[in-house]
């Protein structure tokens, strides 16, 4: 995901193979859920039709942008833990289907957590500046 910063200027930031299972966990669906939470699915329009993983990219307007800060300013690691849900995740294919290792050994809600909170902090600071997004999921 992108938003502008000045005339040539975009920051950006990666959520890496986490994004489905942030999906999941925020609309407790494998690739739909309602508004504003499906935002890495289904946020803003297409832009144009060039596949960039998981179908074109998407923009997102500044408005989009202000209520999905609002929604996931609600959310916090609580939420979260109750909708994760490894059986479930494995059984509906959730990208990157990790969902099953011990988590002793792979602590895959750590990993989604990190990347949500990433994900907040940056979807938060583009509505306070007024900006827009892209997103593309590879």
């Amino acid at each position: 995901m992108e938003f502008p910063l000045a005339p040539g200027e975009v920051e950006a930031t990666d959520v890496d193979k986490a994004w489905h299972g942030i999906h999941f966990m925020l609309t407790g669906t494998a690739w739909e859920g309602a508004p504003p939470l499906n935002f890495l699915m289904h946020g803003g329009a297409v832009i144009g039709d060039v596949e960039v993983g998981y179908g074109p990219a998407r923009g997102m307007t500044a408005a989009e942008v202000k209520a999905v800060a609002c929604a996931l300013a609600g959310i916090d690691e609580a939420f979260m833990r109750a909708r994760f849900d490894p059986a479930q995740m494995t059984q509906l294919d959730i990208y990157p289907g990790i969902w099953d290792r011990d988590p002793a050994e792979d602590d895959s809600f750590g990993y989604c957590m990190e990347y949500f909170g990433e994900l907040r902090t940056f979807v938060t600071r583009a509505a306070e500046r007024g900006a827009g997004l892209i997103i593309s999921l590879t």
